[in-house]
């Protein structure tokens, strides 16, 4: 028997031993780039606050009216958050997060994103005032349908 016919016999008793080697190297290769991705993650650090109106987020979708101005202004929102900026950003608790921004008095949801380029958006739905309590003939706090109370904010008006 001539030695090519030996090693065709060879690799006809085990046609699996290509796919084999394929399988480690591709595990190999997936390996690979998860230890890369975990590195990146860890990499990644909070380069900025966004806060949205979820109005905003809605009316975009289906009016093309403007969409009243937030309660909570931006800056009250990122304190109250308390996030650092250049702390890692996938190592934060995102519940935790929007649990500090619900405790702003206007606020009654919050859903939190974050992006792979460093960002954390905050879509923040206001309470809507029901109630105007006054005192002595001046306006002293607005309540909300569930009884939450809100603090005056002059110069806003609402139907």
């Amino acid at each position: 028997m001539s030695r090519d016919r030996k090693h065709e016999l060879i690799e006809m008793a085990q046609p699996g031993r290509k796919w084999g080697y394929a399988a480690i190297l591709a595990a190999c290769l997936i390996l690979g780039l998860a230890a890369v991705g975990w590195q990146w993650r860890s990499d990644v650090v909070l380069k900025s606050i966004e806060v949205v109106s979820a109005c905003e987020v809605e009316w975009k979708l289906f009016s093309s009216a403007a969409c009243p101005p937030l309660n909570a202004t931006e800056d009250e929102i990122r304190e109250t958050v308390d996030a650092e900026l250049d702390s890692p950003l996938y190592e934060m608790d995102l519940a935790r997060i929007a649990d500090r921004a619900q405790r702003h008095p206007w606020i009654e949801n919050v859903d939190v994103e974050r992006t792979p380029s460093g960002r954390m958006i905050l879509t923040v739905k206001e309470r809507t005032p029901v109630l105007l309590a006054m005192r002595s003939g001046r306006p002293v706090h607005y309540i909300d349908a569930e009884g939450f109370r809100m603090p005056f904010v002059a110069g806003v008006a609402y139907d």
